[in-house]
């Protein structure tokens, strides 16, 4: 069976936030902060986005830093980058990187 149209319309940066949020048990607002932080979104506008206080998404956002033992956006997002990109099959360059856009190199076997 395929995928319909609209399981074959959702982003590859919807389900790796998906699952990088399942893997650290985030909430369904940490989910939602994540979601905005790797968009690029500043916190001012994510507050509005949100419908919440600018100490509102600060808060979440230090819940997302703990729970994943990172200390600061830059290192969540590299985490999120380097856990949601995964490894290509066969030496294949895979996927572009959701954040950088750029594709793993391929990898030559000896």
């Amino acid at each position: 069976m395929s995928p319909g149209p609209i399981a074959a319309a959702v982003s590859p940066a919807v389900t790796a936030v998906g699952t990088f949020a399942h893997r650290h048990q985030l909430t369904a607002r940490e989910r939602q902060v994540l979601d905005l932080l790797v968009a690029g979104v500043a916190p001012k506008e994510m507050a509005e986005r949100l419908r919440v206080a600018p100490s509102t998404v600060r808060f979440h956002a230090a819940r997302l830093y703990v729970k994943c033992n990172v200390t600061n956006q830059r290192e969540l997002l590299a985490l999120f980058a380097r856990t949601s990109c995964s490894a290509p099959a066969n030496g294949e360059a895979g996927e572009p990187n959701i954040l950088t856009g750029r594709r793993r190199r391929s990898v030559e076997s000896s």
